[in-house]
């Protein structure tokens, strides 16, 4: 495997990565310098955590991440029921 960088000033070769890291930069201020990585890591755990968890995403219907996914789980959940009923 060879790994690979996307030109520089070129960030729509990785939107989704760049929109993350946007959000990360400024909305939970993770573009200041740390005194050290214990204190990055867990600013930025904290951070994914409220990204995931507490954030309304437009694109999800203003709903969390978690909660599509606990949809998606239960809407998996009830459709194998409903096929074993057959």
């Amino acid at each position: 495997m060879t790994p690979s960088q996307t030109d520089g000033g070129k960030p729509y070769q990785n939107a989704r990565a760049e929109r993350i890291n946007g959000i990360l930069k400024h909305e939970y201020s993770l573009i200041k310098n740390f005194e050290n990585i214990h204190l990055l890591r867990a600013a930025v755990a904290q951070a994914i955590y409220t990204y995931n968890h507490q954030r309304l995403h437009t694109s999800l219907g203003f709903i969390t991440p978690n909660m599509a996914h606990e949809n998606d789980n239960q809407s998996a959940i009830l459709n194998k029921k409903s096929v074993n009923a057959i």
